[in-house]
C-alpha cells in the first residue's frame, strides 16, 4: 500500500502513474477502518497547493470521475488552496457543495449563498463571519441581514451564535421584530437536527409526510430513513433546499 503525507501526495497525484494507483487503492478501501481514504483526506487538507499544481490536479483527478471528484474535493477545504481556483470551481458549477463548508474566503462564501437553491451552510458562516469581522461596519452587516431577510435559518443560526452585546447585536435584534416567530423556527431546527440521526422509522415518516422543506433535507442525510423516502426525495423539486436535499437523497441512497 503507498503510504501518502502532506509531503508527497501532490508529486504522487503529478505522476500520471502513481495517480492511477492512488485512485485505484481509494476505491478499494472499502473496509471498517478506510485507513487510506483518511490518509489521502488528511494529506490533502494539510499540503501546500501551488496555483499552477493544484490545475494540474484537479485536470488528472477528474478524469477518474466519480472517485476522482470525491478525491479532489478533500483539497477544498485545505487553507492552502488557491482562491482564485476556488472562485473558477464556483463559476464551473462544480463541488458547490464542498466550497459551501468553507470558513473563508468571505466574498466566495456570499457568491454561493446568492446562488439560487445554494447550500445553506454557505450563508450561515458568511452570517458570522459578517457579525464578527471589525473590518465590516455596522452599515453594512445591516445591509447583509436586509438582503437575506427571508432567509429564516439564517436569523435561527444568528441568535444562537451571538453571545455580546455592541452595535452590530442591536442591529440583529432590531431586525427580528417577531419574537413568536423566533420561537416557532427554533422548535423547527430542533426537529430538523433530530430527524439528521433519528432511527425511528415513524417518527422519519410522520415528519416527512409533513413535507417542510427544513425537515426533508435533514431526513435526506439520514443514514436510517427508508430507501422510498431516498427514491423520492432523490427526484424533489421546486421547493426550498430541492438541490440540497437530491443531492443528500443520492448519497445516501450509494451508502446503503
Amino acid at each position: 500500500m503507498i503510504k501518502i503525507t502532506e509531503n508527497n501526495i501532490v508529486d504522487y497525484l503529478l505522476d500520471k502513474e502513481m495517480c492511477r494507483r492512488i485512485v485505484e487503492n481509494y476505491e478499494n478501501d472499502t473496509g471498517s477502518h478506510l485507513t487510506f481514504r483518511n490518509e489521502i483526506n488528511e494529506a490533502s487538507t494539510k499540503a501546500l497547493l501551488p496555483l499552477n499544481q493544484i490545475v494540474s490536479i484537479k485536470t488528472a483527478l477528474l478524469k477518474y470521475k466519480d472517485i476522482g471528484k470525491e478525491i479532489f474535493e478533500g483539497f477544498i477545504f485545505n487553507s492552502n488552496f488557491p482562491h482564485e481556483v476556488l472562485f473558477e470551481l464556483l463559476e464551473e458549477g462544480r463541488f458547490i457543495h464542498a466550497l459551501a463548508h468553507r470558513s473563508e474566503p468571505i466574498d466566495l462564501l456570499l457568491k454561493i449563498a446568492r446562488r439560487k437553491d445554494s447550500p445553506s451552510e454557505a450563508l450561515l458562516t458568511a452570517g458570522q463571519c459578517y457579525y464578527d469581522a471589525p473590518k465590516i461596519s455596522s452599515a453594512v452587516f445591516k445591509s447583509f441581514l436586509e438582503e437575506f431577510s427571508k432567509e429564516e435559518e439564517l436569523f435561527v443560526s444568528l441568535a444562537h451564535y451571538i453571545k455580546k452585546r455592541n452595535a452590530k447585536t442591536i442591529i440583529f435584534e432590531e431586525a427580528i421584530k417577531d419574537a413568536k416567530k423566533m420561537v416557532i423556527l427554533h422548535e423547527e431546527v430542533l426537529v430538523a437536527q433530530e430527524l439528521l440521526i433519528s432511527r425511528e422509522i415513524p417518527f422519519i415518516v410522520e415528519k416527512y409526510k409533513m413535507q417542510i422543506p427544513r425537515f426533508l433535507r435533514s431526513i435526506s442525510k439520514n443514514k436510517y430513513t427508508p430507501i422510498k423516502i431516498l427514491e423520492n426525495l432523490a427526484v424533489v423539486s421546486n421547493i426550498k433546499y430541492a438541490t440540497d436535499i437530491r443531492q443528500s437523497a443520492h448519497r445516501t441512497l450509494s451508502e446503503k
